[in-house]
């Protein structure tokens, strides 16, 4: 059986997006009222759970893929779960799953350890494991570093404006609710006069993560 989160974002206070995906080896079976709890959804400082920043609990809307639950959950911000209701019979060993947003701090934290459970069958709980993309495994593309650019490299008397730094990929940033550390890099500073009391302009290209 298969059982994958990944996030969408590791900024600070963004909107990320986590994507569950399960299978089975029997149906779920809607008349059975049967519900799948995710727990475990808090960030991690020193070892302990901290609440995200949102959105406060109460129902939250899902993104269900293949209609096997509601496009609803109970969402509970300070214990970090979520209760999914079976809407509609799944087939065996055939993956579904749902998707839903939640709001990253605006502080740094560690991946979460997430659970999942299904009531009315004999499922044992398990840890869901960080879910891999085909391009870039477990490292979330364009997120959490950056680079500067060589000041040796300027055109005499270009503007630096246009010299900006590039993005790298964040080390297992698929991993659900890692958020990075904010880190502003000063990667230009220049002036436009030598001159005693004389106007000088001082320019600053800066690019954080």
């Amino acid at each position: 059986s298969m059982a994958t989160i990944h996030q969408s974002s590791a900024y600070p206070c963004d909107t990320n997006t986590l994507t569950i995906m399960l299978d089975t080896d029997v149906p779920l079976l809607a008349d059975l009222q049967q519900n799948i709890t995710i727990s475990g959804l808090m960030g991690m400082k020193n070892g302990q759970g901290v609440s995200m920043a949102g959105p406060d609990s109460g129902s939250i809307a899902l993104v269900s893929d293949g209609g096997v639950v509601a496009t609803s959950g109970m969402w509970d911000l300070e214990t970090g779960t979520l209760v999914v209701s079976v809407v509609s019979n799944s087939t065996a060993g055939m993956p579904f799953g749902f998707s839903f947003d939640l709001i990253n701090p605006s502080s740094s934290q560690d991946c979460a350890e997430v659970y999942v459970s299904i009531s009315g069958m004999c499922f044992q709980q398990v840890m869901l494991e960080t879910a891999e993309s085909s391009m870039y495994g477990t490292d979330l593309p364009y997120q959490g570093a950056c680079t500067g650019f060589n000041t040796s490299t300027l055109p005499v008397d270009a503007s630096p404006d246009s010299f900006a730094g590039y993005r790298s990929h964040l080390d297992n940033g698929r991993c659900p609710l890692m958020v990075v550390e904010p880190t502003l890099h000063t990667t230009y500073v220049s002036q436009n006069s030598q001159y005693p009391c004389t106007e000088n302009t001082i320019t600053v290209v800066i690019a954080s993560n």
